[in-house]
């Protein structure tokens, strides 16, 4: 029995370690690039100010989308106008692929949005980590390698079928297809393709659009996409 007990205990202990931690997590934001893009969970009222004032957050992209009717939408979008912010409405799925139009937005976003900005969805993960494995790109011109970091385990995301997980193998196929190297143009190539989700896709928009609006006829405008 007291064999048992330990173990028992030892059990308890590692859970609430695990949940501890977890709730650490939530009520973080996490670095993406220092002093340019940040990721959280749905943060409270308090701590979006909070975090918006310590790190000179200009821009707040919410991934659920406008919620106009939610207490929690209605507070995020005082405490952002009250901080002097800009806020950005986006609404993904966590774990189904984005459309064409919402994949193009989310990129337009992250390259015109005043910086630094935050990105949030509710759980800091799927969503999150999408818009962070993305930013990551086109700002380092990281390898993705680098770039799915923020779609892994590391950053809590669990699910196979997660956003990012359904999103990049696409992207990845069309590089094979097209026996293209992976870099910051060919990304925005691909994004910009007429059918990003045709993983048989050898379309190349040879006419590429502007860096200023790389996917148009996006327009970006404060408020929903």
């Amino acid at each position: 029995m007291p064999f048992l007990s330990k173990k028992k205990l030892s059990i308890f202990c590692c859970l609430a370690l695990v949940f501890t931690l977890y709730e650490v997590w939530l009520h973080t934001i996490h670095t993406v690039i220092p002093n340019q893009v940040y990721r959280a969970a749905q943060l409270s009222p308090a701590l979006l100010g909070h975090y918006i004032k310590t790190h000179h957050i200009k821009a707040v992209i919410n991934l659920r989308g406008a919620r106009p009717s939610a207490t929690w939408y209605q507070q995020e979008v005082a405490v952002t106008e009250q901080m002097g912010a800009h806020h950005y409405d986006l609404n993904l799925a966590s774990k189904r692929l984005p459309s064409t139009e919402n994949m193009r937005a989310l990129v337009y976003i992250l390259l015109h949005a005043p910086k630094p900005l935050l990105v949030h969805c509710l759980g800091g993960a799927d969503r999150s980590g999408l818009a962070s494995a993305i930013a990551l790109i086109l700002d380092k011109n990281t390898t993705l390698a680098q770039s799915e970091t923020q779609i892994s385990v590391l950053h809590l995301v669990l699910s196979p079928i997660s956003i990012g997980k359904l999103v990049f193998p696409y992207y990845q196929s069309w590089l094979s297809t097209n026996h293209l190297p992976h870099n910051r143009a060919n990304f925005l190539q691909w994004v910009c393709a007429k059918q990003p989700f045709n993983a048989q896709s050898t379309d190349i928009n040879n006419n590429a659009p502007s860096s200023y609006n790389p996917c148009s006829p996006i327009t970006l405008t404060t408020g929903d996409i």
